[in-house]
Order: structure tokens, then C-alpha cells, then sequence
């Protein structure tokens, strides 16, 4: 982690919602055509049919076959099954009436003993239910209208809702800005108080045990008390993070059905929880470290987080009264926060400097201290129907038959994204019956703002049930002010991509001369970076909306590092290299860089923004996923869930230390360099190391290099993306 280098980038995370029929603006049809045809339009893996809202706990379904149901292997229950996760793997137990003579299947709700995630004797044993959860996936991979048996190769899937007389809550996860793990959920109206239930994350049928209750609407203290010392394990209140946690709302005594559930074994590899050093020894106070190594809760899994030390509080320890001269040297000790964590770390420092000296290094850290953050999502979209929502009364006797799809040559993300360009405040979704699915519909949404650079100014989303209508607000309604942004972006693109790209140039040259470019004419703004920080992100730094947008680094030449993402996507997608912006963060601050196709089918980690200013090259360009795991965690709202395997970088074949010869394969070519180096005076040398060379080779190399040169005053060194900065005093 170069701390003194590296910009702290900050990404601002929005959201929005829908519209209805317009008329797209000429002047960003370009861009929309090239975003939707490079945005890989993938489908959910099933024919979606219009989802059943609010059905009897005990409600049942009822199919008709026009093939013989002894057709095939004879057995129906390997064509309809039930699950209760969108991506179907937690199949529930259910049972199935079969009439032969006339091809109709019934599907019927388990009884107790099989009924999904059931608060414990919640339900007496002898009835059948639909169990605790609201929201189930019926799945039929056999053909209903065929006369043969044909089983299909995109089944068809129902969403359905069950009843509960109070809402039930939409439960979600984060983390804090100290790395807690927090659930957090909507405020029902009414509610007196919320009930959180636990129950394993390896079982589909889960008897749900009351874990603890609160009034308020999130809940952070997983903490695990060590029995003999009475303290948190671990310092860290993530350790009781396990398993399956659900959520339930109390209204007047009346409590509703379980929320959606957070799985806390699908999270461990992003939950800051142990430092295997946390108390060491240096030898001043110019020696601590200035990046900790932290285990996540999957303990095979690390990452570097910053050191924020408290300078000011630094303890100096007086020498003890002895017949020998003071020589005034003093010990003593220092504590830092891990940034992004909820854990510390202590250090004992042989020689610790003045009281003076330790107020103008605590002021000096608190000036250069200023790290990126998001600004929250304002994600309405309610998972569940409200309570009062109409249903059809007679569902239980529907005969539910395949319903074709009548939005020929539409996608869901492209019909979102052409609106919301288009700044419609409301968008009438009803021919896509996978948009009644809040998952489905809040994963697009957020798809679609990552990707579409010219959805400018996006602020809220939520979603009317009744009527089938994505609804979005917008930070302006200044339509015709937002259409001169988006033309005067484009233009830019336009005249960019014709200035910098030669004809010949191979995908590789264009990459870089748009990288290039864009580094060379951006400033990053800390203004704005600094102005969030002090609104703790949750507000858009006023006077700098357009940094957060292409228009930014674009237009007025400064931006943070989500105009960096947006403009550079642009500027690829122009040129014609397949570019999305990828969403996650870095060393624990929120952050968006780029993916960059190379070699037509691999794409690469490139980032403009810690690019810009480094003072060793390109440290981010086309680097594989390994290279830059200690410093970025890419995270899943950039894509379609069903996209992200696509974005795996396994290989530095388009590297630009591995192009550029950059890489050190052996401890032998490690001293000729860094031997050349000190002979020629260089200050700054940097390179890549191959896996041939260990940590404690490469720390045994610079031990020799040192102690053989006689001009070499110090040398010291540091890591960011895998690259190694090393740096030398004469």
C-alpha cells in the first residue's frame, strides 16, 4: 500500500428507478448502442413467468401436461421442484399429486417436519405450510404444451410471495466504515420492536432460533465474549458472524413472516476479523509500518488495510534512576486503528522521539489522513408486496400454463437503460415479468448504472407493485441542461478517440494512448473527496456533482475516481475495446476502476485514477485478479450476478511489467538490478516479482545489496498490485 503515492479513491454509489415511453436523445443513441452491445446481456437462466403475489401459506399449484406424465423417466418431481434463493440451489421438500388420466400435477406446501425455515413450533405438526420465508421459486423443466416429452433446456420459473398480515421487513448487509458486519433493514410502520432468528447456512429446511430482538433498524454486535478474560475474541465484534440471520417485524403483538436471509458463510471472504501480529517491536518511530495484514473471516483470505497511528496519544516511557548518565534516549509505545476494521494493533518503540515531534507527526497524518467512501445506495425497492396488495382469488384453481415473452428485441437492462438516459422519472415494466422479482430487478438496476456513463444524476430508486413501475428521482429536473452534459461528453469521446487513435493501432496501443490521455489532461479532486467526508458520504458534495460523473474528468479535467471509470469506459467503447466499470473497494475505501477485454476473451484490471500521478508506472494495467488481491475486493453490483465468472483475469498476459520486461524471475537478476540502480543513482526502482522469488529472498537480496555498497545511505521498500517500489538514499 503506497501510502504517501496512492490516491484514496472514492466512488459515489447511487440509485435510481423507472420510466415509461419516450423518444431517446439523438445525441446519446451512439453511446446507448455501443454500452448495450458491449454489456453482456445475459439472462437470469430462465424463462420468467409473471410472479404470484401474496398466496395462502398452504396454497397450492395445479399444472397441466399435454404429454403423458408416464412419458420420460416417469418421474415428475425431477421437472417441478420448489427452491427458496434466486439462484435455486436450497431445494424445499414438497409434495406432488399426479393425475394420469388427465396430465394435471398438483403442487402442495410440506408438512412441519420439511417446511422452509420455520420459527421453532411455529407451525403444529400436522399442516402443511409454505414455512416461515415470504418468497419462494417454482421451477418446471418440462414441457407443458408439448404432446411428446420434451424436457427444456431454459426451464420456466414462477416467483411467488406468500402472505403475511404485517410487511415484512427487507433485510440487508454491510459494512460499517470500522469493518463491522451490520444488518439493516426498512421501518415498518408501527413496529414495536424486530426479531432477529438464526438458524445453519447448510441446510435448505432451517428451524429458526431467536437469536435477539431490537427497536431499531440494524444491528452490528456479533460479538463472542471470551469466557476466561471476559473480552471480544479476537478484539473484533465479526466473530459471531455465522450462519443464516432473518429478520421479523412486531406490529401490535402481530408479527410478520421472516425476511429474506443473510448468509454469512457467502460473505466471509470480505469481513475484516484477526491480525496474526498484533502487538511487535520496532526500532523508531519511523520504522511502523503504515499497512497491517488482516485474515477475514475466511481465514485463507488477506488483505492490507492502512495504520491510522495515534501520534498524539504515543506513551514515552522515562528511563529508570541509575548511577549512569542519561543519554536522553527514551522508549515507549503506540497504538493504531486499522482502518476499515473494528480491530488495532499496539507497537513498542526502542527509541521514541520528543513529545514535539510526535504532535507534528499526528498533525502532519491528520492532513494527509482523508480516505475515499461511498455514498450509500438509496435502494427502495421493496422486496415484498405490500400486505394489501390485490391477488387473484381464484389462483389456487389457475391452471398455470408457459407464457411466452412479448418483449421481442428488448432486454430488461437495455429498456431501463435507454429511459433513465432519457431522465424518466417513471417506467412502466409490466412486459418483463422477471421485474417483479426485487433481486432481479435491483441487480439490473445496478447494473445498468455502472455501465451506462450517460445516466447522469440518478439519486433513488423504488418499485410500485401495482402498477408495475420502476420509479427514480433524479438530483435535477433540469432535462435539457442534462441532454447539453450528455452531448458535450460525447463530443468529447468523440474528438478524444479521433485525436488519439492511429490507424494500425493494435486493442493493446488504443488501450493505452486512451489511458494515457486520460491521466495526462485529469486532476483528481480532493475537494470533493474531503467535502463528502465530512458529510460521512451520505450526501453529494455540493458544487462538485461532476465529479462523480465523466462530465468531470471529461469536461472540466478533475473528477474522483468514478469519473475516471465512467469517462474511461467511454473513451474504450468508442474506440471499440470491450471496457466495463468494475465496483468494489480498495483497502477498504470504496472505490471503481476498469475491466478491459484483451485477446478477445480475458479481461484485465486497469485503474486510471492510482495510474494517474504514481510515481512508478502503470501500476494497474491489465493486471490479473492475484496481483491486486491485497489491495481490491471487486464486488458483485457492477454486473448482472449471472455475468460475473465472465470478468475472472487469471493470466498477466497483457501486463504491462510482463510486456515490458518488467518481471524478475530470479534473485540473481533481482541484485544485478537493484546493483545497476545504485550504481547510476537512481532514486525510485520498481518492478514485479514471479513467484520463483519468496518474500524472504527478496528481503535477503536488499539485505546484501545494502550491506555491499558503500555510497548507499538507506534503503527502504513497499508494495502496491503486486508491484515492488524500491527506494534508495545516497
Amino acid at each position: 500500500m503506497m501510502k504517501n503515492y496512492i490516491k484514496n479513491s472514492f466512488i459515489l454509489v447511487l440509485v435510481l428507478s423507472l420510466l415509461a415511453n419516450f423518444s431517446l436523445n439523438p445525441t446519446i443513441s451512439r453511446a446507448f448502442e455501443i454500452s448495450n452491445k458491449l454489456a453482456a446481456n445475459q439472462t437470469t437462466g430462465y424463462v420468467e413467468l409473471s410472479p404470484k403475489y401474496n398466496v395462502s401459506p398452504t396454497e397450492e399449484f395445479v399444472f397441466k401436461f399435454n404429454s403423458n406424465l408416464f412419458d420420460g423417466d416417469g418421474t415428475i418431481y425431477k421437472y417441478v421442484k420448489v427452491y427458496d434463493d434466486l439462484e435455486c440451489t436450497n431445494e424445499i421438500w414438497i409434495d406432488i399429486e399426479t393425475d394420469y388420466d388427465t396430465g394435471t400435477v398438483v403442487v402442495k406446501p410440506p408438512t412441519y417436519l420439511s417446511s422452509p425455515n420455520i420459527i421453532r413450533d411455529s407451525i403444529p405438526e400436522d399442516q402443511r405450510s409454505w414455512g416461515g420465508s415470504s418468497k419462494y421459486y417454482l421451477v418446471i423443466s418440462r414441457d407443458m404444451e408439448s404432446s411428446n416429452f420434451v424436457e427444456l433446456e431454459t426451464p420456466l420459473r414462477m416467483m411467488f410471495t406468500v402472505k403475511s398480515e404485517i410487511q415484512v421487513p427487507d433485510l440487508n448487509f454491510r459494512l460499517t466504515s470500522d469493518g463491522e458486519a451490520e444488518l439493516y433493514w426498512n421501518k415498518i410502520e408501527g413496529a414495536q420492536e424486530y426479531k432477529i432468528y438464526k438458524g445453519p447456512s447448510y441446510s435448505s429446511t432451517k428451524v429458526l432460533d431467536y437469536y435477539t430482538n431490537t427497536t431499531a433498524t440494524s444491528f452490528k454486535d456479533f460479538t463472542v465474549i471470551n469466557s476466561f478474560t471476559g473480552t471480544p475474541l479476537n478484539g473484533s465484534t465479526n466473530e459471531g458472524f455465522e450462519g443464516c440471520f432473518y429478520v421479523s417485524a412486531v406490529v401490535n403483538g402481530v408479527e410478520s413472516r421472516v425476511s429474506n436471509y443473510i448468509d454469512a458463510e457467502q460473505l466471509i471472504d470480505q469481513i475484516p476479523n484477526s491480525i496474526d501480529d498484533d502487538y511487535f517491536t520496532v526500532s523508531t518511530i519511523y520504522d511502523l509500518p503504515s499497512t497491517a495484514t488482516v485474515r477475514m473471516k475466511d481465514y485463507f483470505v488477506v488483505k492490507n488495510y492502512p495504520i491510522i497511528w495515534d501520534y498524539a496519544n504515543a506513551t514515552i516511557i522515562e528511563p529508570s534512576v541509575t548511577l549512569f548518565t542519561d543519554d536522553g534516549t527514551r522508549s515507549g509505545f503506540i497504538k493504531g486503528k486499522v482502518k476499515g476494521t473494528p480491530l488495532e494493533v499496539e507497537c513498542n518503540i526502542s527509541e521514541m522521539p520528543s513529545k514535539e515531534t510526535l504532535q507534528e507527526l499526528a498533525k502532519n497524518q491528520k492532513s494527509s489522513a482523508n480516505t475515499g467512501g461511498a455514498i450509500s445506495a438509496k435502494d427502495e425497492i421493496a422486496d415484498n408486496p405490500p400486505p394489501n396488495l390485490d391477488v387473484d382469488s381464484e389462483s389456487q384453481t389457475n391452471i398455470i400454463q408457459e407464457q411466452p415473452s412479448n418483449n421481442a428485441g428488448n432486454t430488461l437492462e437495455g429498456y431501463i437503460a435507454e429511459h433513465m438516459m432519457n431522465m424518466e422519472s417513471v417506467i412502466n415494466l409490466s412486459m418483463f415479468p422477471e421485474a417483479g422479482n426485487s433481486e432481479i430487478l435491483s441487480d439490473t438496476v445496478l447494473m445498468v448504472i455502472s455501465q451506462y456513463p450517460l445516466i447522469l444524476g440518478e439519486e433513488s430508486m423504488s418499485y410500485d407493485y401495482a402498477s408495475d413501475s420502476l420509479l427514480i428521482t433524479y438530483q435535477t429536473t433540469d432535462k435539457a441542461g442534462v441532454e447539453k452534459k450528455q452531448k458535450e461528453i460525447m463530443d468529447k469521446v468523440k474528438q478524444v478517440v479521433k485525436d488519439v487513435i492511429k490507424p494500425g493501432m493494435t486493442d493493446y496501443e488504443k488501450e493505452k494512448a486512451l489511458h494515457d490521455w486520460l491521466t495526462a489532461n485529469t486532476v483528481y479532486d480532493f475537494e470533493a473527496l474531503e467535502i463528502a467526508e465530512q458529510n460521512n458520504f451520505q450526501e453529494m458534495p455540493k458544487g462538485h456533482e461532476d465529479s462523480f460523473n465523466p462530465y468531470g474528468v471529461l469536461i472540466n479535467g478533475v473528477g474522483v475516481c468514478q469519473s475516471y471509470a465512467e469517462a474511461y469506459k467511454l473513451l474504450c467503447t468508442e474506440a471499440e475495446l470491450d471496457c466495463v466499470v468494475a465496483r468494489g473497494d480498495m483497502t477498504g475505501v470504496p472505490h471503481a476502476w476498469n475491466l478491459v477485454k484483451m485477446g478477445g476473451e480475458t479481461y484485465y484490471h486497469v485503474d486510471t485514477t492510482n495510474n494517474d500521478d504514481s510515481p512508478f508506472p502503470y501500476p494497474v494495467f491489465n493486471s490479473p485478479d492475484a496481483d491486486i488481491a491485497l489491495e481490491y475486493t471487486l464486488g458483485d453490483d457492477f454486473a448482472l450476478d449471472s455475468q460475473l465468472m465472465t470478468y475472472q483475469s487469471l493470466d498477466n498476459n497483457f501486463d504491462y511489467y510482463f510486456i515490458n520486461n518488467l518481471v524478475i524471475t530470479d534473485t540473481h537478476s533481482l541484485k544485478a538490478r537493484l546493483t545497476s540502480a545504485i550504481k547510476n543513482k537512481e532514486e525510485l526502482v520498481f518492478m514485479k516479482l514471479s513467484s520463483n522469488i519468496s518474500d524472504m529472498d527478496f528481503e535477503d537480496t536488499l539485505q546484501s545489496v545494502y550491506y555491499d555498497s558503500s555510497s548507499l545511505e538507506s534503503l527502504s521498500y513497499g508494495e502496491f498490485a503486486s508491484v515492488k517500489y524500491i527506494m534508495l538514499e545516497y
